[in-house]
């Protein structure tokens, strides 16, 4: 006997997931991996954005807190952030660099994050004119601009990078690297009248590396050398360091009466 069409033993069996359905819960799952990470770094920047004397245990408590969960996807930008809270608020550059180093000690992958951006930072005491990438749509040219955004930031970040390198988490040798390439730059652009506040600006970042840092110093061979150079720029005559205001000259002799006491204030 043949089976109708309508027998009851026939069942609609549910359609195999298509391609299309396999992409849309996979970009499902990745928007809500982003919506996680956005508000896990929200908060964290509420937390760093109130960080003082006051509140420094607390901050440090969340951030552990923080740290000791599965989502860290957020570090990178976290570390951006903190490196440049720390640049555009000197008075709390220590405080910021102790909060690093103290998580850093605990939570080791946050000193892999924290080295990595550290090194591309040093770039910003080079100024070289570099042209933008020719597509405003490719990675090269967002992270052009961001290195352009960095070097407004270049002098709390010497002041910055200073308090790291006492507390031992940024290394020496980069440190030395960041000071030779501000006085290479100076000797550099002294003779260009064009140049007069950039020659300003270098000579404040080496201000904040020498000043803040006597311990490096003294003991650093090249610190020598570095002082016979500051003090050669120091005596050029004005028809020749053209790039020197009177505020950079009085400062440039600040630096030198420094080095001539051993580093110390």
């Amino acid at each position: 006997m043949r089976t109708s069409h309508s027998d009851s033993s026939f069942k609609t069996v549910a359609p195999v997931n298509t391609l299309s359905d396999e992409k849309e819960r996979f970009t499902s799952a990745a928007a809500k991996g982003a919506d996680v990470e956005d508000r896990i770094l929200a908060r964290v920047k509420g937390k760093i954005n109130k960080l003082g004397s006051s509140t420094y245990d607390s901050t440090k408590s969340f951030m552990q807190e923080i740290l000791s969960g599965d989502e860290t996807d957020f570090l990178e930008e976290f570390m951006k952030f903190v490196f440049q809270k720390a640049a555009t608020e000197p008075t709390f550059c220590a405080m910021y660099a102790k909060l690093l180093h103290e998580l850093a000690d605990e939570f080791g992958h946050l000193r892999t994050v924290m080295i990595r951006l550290f090194r591309d930072y040093i770039n910003i005491f080079r100024e070289v004119e570099v042209s933008p990438p020719a597509d405003p749509s490719t990675s090269d040219y967002r992270a052009f601009v961001e290195a352009q955004e960095r070097k407004k930031f270049r002098r709390g970040y010497s002041q910055f990078v200073t308090e790291l390198t006492k507390i031992g988490e940024a290394d020496v040798e980069d440190f030395q690297r960041i000071v030779l390439s501000s006085m290479d730059m100076l000797e550099s652009l002294h003779v260009n009248p064009e140049k007069n506040l950039l020659c300003e600006e270098y000579i404040d970042c080496m201000s904040n590396l020498c000043v803040n840092a006597p311990e490096i110093l003294v003991r650093a061979s090249w610190s020598v050398g570095l002082l016979e150079r500051l003090e050669v720029l120091s005596k050029k005559k004005r028809d020749v360091a053209l790039g020197l205001t009177n505020k950079a000259r009085f400062a440039l002799m600040d630096i030198v009466d420094l080095g001539k006491r051993g580093w110390r204030k």
